[in-house]
């Protein structure tokens, strides 16, 4: 009861000091104005935490009366109070009047130089294995940096409505539950009574905001953060932190900071310049609303906020895989973001916007709220699941002998946790997150129970493993085995295929999520057009909102009810302005040139394009059924997540392989180029890789005069005068072997379409408009285009080449890789086909 009085007298204090404190502003006209570098559009008034404090003195104050915590609370941490004083009048100053940033971090010094002094200080680095690193007299120093890097962190973070509040009050959540465990009475009360005091903020600075907290409000929360990060962290009351939990738990502010900071740094700016770079700014950039960029940072904040709890609870090799996990996550929305990404991208038309390739594609939120409620529900059913088989096993009698464990013995190993990860991953490689909303529910059910059972089948195999090792001899699965593994195979199958279709079934239902209306436009006026309007208007299957028909003679303004909105020429823009998911197209047979155009424009704008069966001789696709009436998806995903790891893989086995078992040769290779020509042994020729990005693609230099164009080098025996020498790499495709270090830095692999540049993507875009899916895979050393024509480099089968580009890219499978390299290795090393 106390804590629920702490909590609530916190958070109405909150509410009052920080709508006193909006008027005050506003009347002073203390605020913020727009700018190019912010998002709002009007004067929003500041001083917001200046309530936030406000919430948290009261409820302090509020625990000493009421005999919570002793009065001398404020004397035995006198200074983590002077500190807080100090960043409170920094923030103050910097939010009324305007400091520079000298000014700003000599408050800050000043602040974490106070609580460091009273012993908020980071004398070694704790291992999950109980290992130690002792920083010695770099601790005191380290100390500071790392609360003043917290504070900086989270003001930097502060640049949506409720953004920084809210994922501060999460991660203090995180907190509070470390406090709890750690039973100390001073972090508990404050993190209970600064969640009380967020929660009153957020009412007035929730999207849209009426009143920002400002640097005083910032500074504040990540001068709390770091303080939490160490105290609550800390291993037997020493100074031994455990460090990597910290980074985790304050994963979304460190993320974004450490992404600005590097992104500035590479490319020759200011690493403290403010820009429109954040990780928030990318996602409003990506097609997500205010709010959506909001609640999808609280989701990474609330994951990295679990993992971190769960680091504490469960160490050693637990522990390094929760980091690792967390890890991993963070770079993957680095890459998903284009941080990663620093090349620059090509057009294909100087003046055509369309033609851009897009470093990344749109992200579509509700997919995303889709996937996450996916992943909760596999969570709940793969624990569900080992659960019943716990109970199976350990206390149902049924299990001779009978070992008897309580349900806390469950959660008191990592091994629920681990085996939560593995089955997570094996979903995740396998693609259960990415199914649309046209595959049937009996496909999807099928295609669980098949990862489901090959789960199984491998952790028969370990158990056999296991018994082998223990053993003199193989033993035989016992009855006792069989069983719960049987019973724990039937329980998988049923709870997260019961559960996947019960979140369908509710999607379904509420039309959220993935099953949301999607805004649809049909592409021809046509009787085919008339037949799938009929059908989506009268099938409760689709989910399909027609916005519109586009029609190539739009002479009509009508049609089926619908508003014949234009031509084909206008599908770009009305695309647009629609907000259109879907494209279904129903245009006649005969109008290939048109289709292509269609699927080309759509497809740049990543709209997902459907036709009918009768097309499949013009496009591939995957066939959904409904009710009778087939579509077709184009460019449907061929391969699985696993698949893609597994070529890269092999991509990089061979080529490392290859380059260190030649390494002698080359190397005197090398030396013999440089020696003959003078000059650099190696070429660079300027190449579109995948998405649009452009790299250099290494060859050996075969003559002295020859440039780095790339015209140069596949048309080399008839544009250069090559030496004896130079011939000799031609005719056997030695010059090519420095590829292998475009497939080792993954700018290429091992089987791909043939490498172009941009020049050529721009000359013959006009020749097929979906030429931009070249890009969609790696180029190649190898493809089905150069086995067809024999590595012919003469450019003249150029638009048949093209086409099996293309097949290649949407049929890209390991089966198919595996039988291109085969067929390549008996042609690799032929003489060049005469032109």
């Amino acid at each position: 009861m106390a804590a629920v009085a702490l909590f609530f007298s916190s958070f109405i204090i909150s509410l009052f000091a920080v709508g006193g404190t909006q008027k005050a502003a506003i009347h002073y006209k203390i605020g913020a104005l727009p700018s190019a570098r912010k998002i709002h559009k009007s004067f929003i008034p500041l001083l917001g935490g200046i309530g936030i404090f406000a919430g948290l003195a009261f409820g302090i104050l509020l625990a000493n009366l009421l005999g919570i915590l002793p009065f001398e609370i404020w004397s035995t941490h006198k200074f983590f109070w002077l500190g807080l004083l100090a960043i409170l009048i920094t923030g103050i100053f910097d939010d009324v009047r305007g400091v520079n940033a000298w000014q700003k971090f000599g408050g800050q010094f000043l602040a974490a130089g106070l609580v460091v002094s009273g012993g908020c200080l980071i004398e070694a680095f704790y291992s999950p294995g109980g290992e130690m690193l002792e920083l010695g007299w770099t601790s005191f120093p380290f100390s500071v940096l790392w609360v003043m890097f917290v504070m900086n962190a989270v003001n930097l973070l502060d640049g949506l409505d409720g953004l920084s509040a809210g994922i501060s009050l999460i991660i203090m959540t995180g907190f509070m539950i470390l406090s709890i465990l750690i039973g100390n009475a001073f972090l508990i009360v404050l993190s209970i009574v600064l969640i009380g005091a967020l929660l009153g903020f957020l009412r007035f600075n929730y999207h849209p905001a009426s009143i920002f907290m400002g640097d005083v409000g910032s500074l504040m929360l990540g001068y709390i953060l770091a303080f939490y990060s160490v105290e609550t962290l800390k291993v037997a009351n020493s100074n031994q932190v455990y460090f990597l939990a910290s980074l985790v738990l304050l994963g979304v502010p460190l993320t974004d900071t450490l992404i600005s900071f590097f992104r500035r740094m590479g490319r020759g700016d200011h690493p403290f310049k403010a820009d429109r770079e954040h990780i928030h700014h990318r996602l409003l950039n990506l097609g997500l609303s205010h709010l959506d960029s909001v609640w999808l940072m609280y989701y990474f904040a609330l994951l990295f906020t679990s993992l971190g709890v769960l680091m504490v609870l469960y160490r050693e090799l637990a522990g390094l895989l929760l980091f690792g996990l967390a890890f991993v996550f963070s770079i993957f929305w680095a890459w998903r973001l284009g941080y990663v990404e620093t090349k620059r991208l090509i057009s294909f038309g100087r003046k055509d916007r369309e033609a851009l390739i897009s470093t990344r594609p749109l992200i579509h939120i509700d997919r995303i709220w889709h996937q996450i409620a996916l992943l909760f529900g596999d969570i709940f059913s793969i624990n569900i699941a080992m659960y019943f088989t716990y109970w199976f096993r350990f206390q149902s009698g049924m299990v001779n002998p009978l070992h008897f464990k309580t349900f806390q013995d469950y959660f008191e190993g990592p091994v629920w946790l681990v085996i939560t990860g593995i089955w997570l991953l094996l979903f995740w490689l396998n693609g259960l997150y990415r199914m649309p909303w046209d595959v049937p529910r009996f496909d999807k059910v099928l295609k669980v129970s098949k990862i489901i059972f090959f789960g199984l089948l491998v952790l028969l195999f370990l158990v056999n493993f296991d018994i082998f090792m223990n053993s003199n001899q193989k033993v035989a699965f016992n009855a006792d085995q069989l069983s719960t593994i049987g019973f724990y195979g039937l329980a998988m199958l049923l709870s997260v295929n019961i559960i996947r279709l019960f979140i369908i079934s509710i999607e379904k239902r509420l039309h959220i999520f993935e099953y949301n209306y999607k805004n649809t436009l049909i592409i021809g006026a046509t009787r085919k057009g008339r037949n799938i309007i009929r059908d989506i208007d009268q099938n409760p299957h689709f989910i399909n909102r027609i916005v519109g028909v586009v029609d190539g003679d739009h002479a009509e303004k009508e049609f089926e009810g619908y508003q014949v909105l234009g031509g084909y020429e206008q599908l770009p823009a009305l695309i647009k302005e629609n907000k259109v998911e879907e494209i279904i197209i129903a245009i006649g047979e005969n109008t290939k040139k048109d289709l292509l155009n269609i699927i080309g424009v759509c497809d740049r704008l990543q709209v997902i394009v459907k036709t009918l069966p009768s097309l499949q001789t013009i496009v591939s696709g995957r066939n959904s059924s409904f009710a009778g009436h087939s579509l077709i998806r184009v460019f449907p995903e061929n391969m699985a997540l696993w698949q893609w790891v597994i070529k890269r893989c092999f991509d990089i086995g061979v080529s490392a392989s290859v380059l260190l078992l030649t390494l002698p040769a080359w190397l005197i290779l090398a030396v013999v180029l440089r020696l003959r020509f003078g000059k650099n042994p190696f070429v660079k020729v300027l190449i579109l890789g995948k998405n649009g990005q452009v790299f250099n693609m290494l060859l050996f230099r075969m003559a002295k005069a020859c440039d780095v164009s790339v015209s140069t080098y596949q048309g080399a025996k008839g544009d250069v005068d090559l030496s004896p020498l130079g011939d000799f790499l031609y005719r056997t495709r030695l010059y090519k072997f420095p590829q292998l270090i475009n497939v080792l830095k993954g700018d290429m692999s091992l089987v791909g379409p043939r490498p172009e540049s941009p020049d050529w993507y721009r000359n013959n875009q006009k020749r097929l408009r979906i030429l931009h899916r070249r890009l969609v895979v790696r180029p190649g050393i190898t493809g089905i285009a150069q086995i067809k024509y024999r590595f012919d480099e003469s450019g003249k089968q150029d638009h048949e080449r093209l086409k099996f580009d293309i097949f290649y890219s949407e049929n890209t499978a390991l089966n198919f890789d595996l039988r291109i390299i085969l067929r390549s290795l008996p042609l690799i090393f032929r003489k060049a086909k005469s032109e």
